[in-house]
């Protein structure tokens, strides 16, 4: 009772860092399935041995069931997955199914899409994305090593690549087409955008990077920037310009760089989003 006689609910975790639990009753079943697709080829350069050539990397599928809901029990079959053509081309997609149907509003009901429409699932969204890179040299492919670093230090470094700007990559070049579709209701939305980034040495010390792409829908360049890098040893100067867009703007940086950097010849990236908070 609170200081008017009141019923009021109370729990001895209100206000703690969890928060306080729920107060209905919950039960939730979680399926979930990821894999490898792989096949046996005969290799040519052997006549007595096959080789193994991987169609889909990390091919996925996830839902759910709860068991304490008195309708609309399923989750959307969520559907994900990659492959490689070649070694440039790399192609994710990303989908998500709703084994339920809608009503005249657009809303859900529980009525299976298939007693509405004859089909399994309805498709409510799906990402795909088609990705083609090039580089010159052979300083980028192999994992970075250090005598100043820690071994998380350089397990954060050689799992993030992009944060850094590697000079001993004379060039780089990445091209990105992405597609998505998404019909929540009865509305269709399409949306395409193509995106490229890419750096090149000027001299052993300077390196200059550009960022850009083009938005189909709005017929019109994404979010574009360009940066001048250099490597002072002990120090890292960073030029970056946005030249066009509601971010126009440009920013010079001086500083100190970590001994790790240092022994690695790498610069910390930094960019519009790294300074406005």
């Amino acid at each position: 009772l609170n200081q008017n006689m009141e019923e009021v609910d109370y729990s001895i975790f209100e206000g703690s860092i969890y928060g306080t639990p729920g107060k209905n009753k919950q039960g939730r079943i979680g399926f979930n399935l990821l894999n490898n697709i792989e096949m046996k080829v005969k290799d040519k350069s052997d006549t007595a041995g096959t080789k193994k050539i991987t169609i889909f990397e990390n091919l996925g599928f996830n839902t759910s069931y709860d068991l304490e809901a008195d309708s609309l029990n399923w989750a959307p079959l969520g559907i994900s997955g990659r492959t490689r053509i070649g070694e440039l081309f790399n192609i994710q997609f990303s989908s998500t199914l709703d084994p339920y149907g809608l009503d005249s509003n657009g809303r859900k009901v529980n009525t299976t899409w298939q007693d509405q429409k004859g089909s399994l699932f309805r498709m409510t969204n799906t990402n795909l994305a088609f990705n083609f890179s090039l580089k010159g040299g052979e300083g980028g492919n192999t994992d970075k090593k250090s005598d100043f670093a820690t071994d998380a230090e350089l397990e954060e470094i050689n799992a993030n690549p992009d944060q850094f700007i590697d000079f001993s990559i004379p060039w780089s070049l990445n091209v990105s087409y992405n597609i998505r579709y998404s019909k929540p209701g009865f509305e269709e939305n399409l949306t395409q955008t193509l995106n490229f980034y890419g750096d090149v040495n000027i001299t052993e010390k300077w390196k200059v990077a550009f960022n850009s792409g083009w938005d189909f829908e709005r017929k019109d360049f994404t979010y574009t920037s360009v940066s001048i890098n250099r490597d002072l040893h002990c120090w890292e100067l960073a030029i970056n310009w946005v030249p066009f867009g509601p971010r126009q703007s440009y920013m010079i940086t001086l500083n100190v760089k970590s001994p790790v950097l240092q022994d690695l010849k790498l610069n910390r990236r930094r960019d519009y989003y790294d300074v406005i908070r």
